[in-house]
């Protein structure tokens, strides 16, 4: 198991388990990992996210959403996830190479909001990313906005996704031969996830170096980390 928690990051579980994980990934290009965030920490973010302010973010052709603005609750989650127990566990899972940090945003997508994610690759001339992340953060039941991950120019899906589970996460393996999409929401219910991607460049702020120390406490004395 994989968990991020108020007290940092718990690592555990067989050679066998990590061993599945492994075949799972190098399989399907992807793995669920049940339970991500601690339900207690968990709960938490959601007490923020009722107060949080959002915004509408457009990239081209590729998506739509709504983005939440930076504020404490980002510099939780980005000093939770930059851990080095947390890169080697995943290097080992995905053998993706060194992480050296992650970067990411909690965005909304709502039914009939205009909100969309089409087919693309997260990457670019110059952007090197090993890995995308995809975290469920929502208190209920979403419909549709399946994740869905393909060889890039069409074929079969490899991998899909509805990952509605609370707290669960979803890793996924990005490469220029693959590309992956949100279908459209259905029903009343929004989708609500932190989403970002796992680099090799190492991190640059203060807070985010020392992550693998951090708690939640050291996060409430040291106040929010901006980007």
């Amino acid at each position: 198991m994989i968990q991020l928690t108020r007290g940092g990051v718990l690592c555990s579980g067989s050679a066998d388990r990590l061993q599945e994980l492994q075949s799972e990934f190098a399989e399907r290009h992807c793995i669920v990992l049940p339970q991500f965030l601690d339900p207690g920490l968990l709960t938490l973010i959601q007490r923020h996210l009722e107060r949080a302010e959002f915004y509408e973010l457009a990239h081209e052709d590729i998506r739509a959403e709504s983005c939440m603005a930076n504020n404490h609750l980002s510099g939780l989650l980005q000093l939770l996830t930059n851990t080095q127990e947390l890169f080697q566990t995943l290097e080992r899972i995905t053998g993706c190479g060194r992480i050296g940090q992650f970067q990411g945003r909690i965005y909304r997508m709502i039914p009939g909001g205009g909100h969309f994610d089409s087919w693309h690759t997260d990457l670019g001339p110059g952007l090197v990313r090993f890995l995308g992340l995809s975290v469920n953060l929502g208190a209920e039941l979403f419909s549709g906005g399946v994740f869905q991950l393909r060889e890039r120019g069409g074929g079969p899906i490899r991998c899909e996704v509805a990952n509605t589970g609370r707290g669960d996460a979803l890793l996924f393996q990005l490469a220029p031969n693959l590309s992956h999409r949100i279908t459209a929401l259905e029903g009343a219910v929004a989708k609500i996830a932190l989403a970002g991607w796992f680099h090799p460049q190492p991190p640059g702020h203060p807070l985010v170096r020392a992550g693998a120390q951090g708690s939640l406490a050291d996060f409430e004395e040291a106040g929010s980390v901006r980007q």
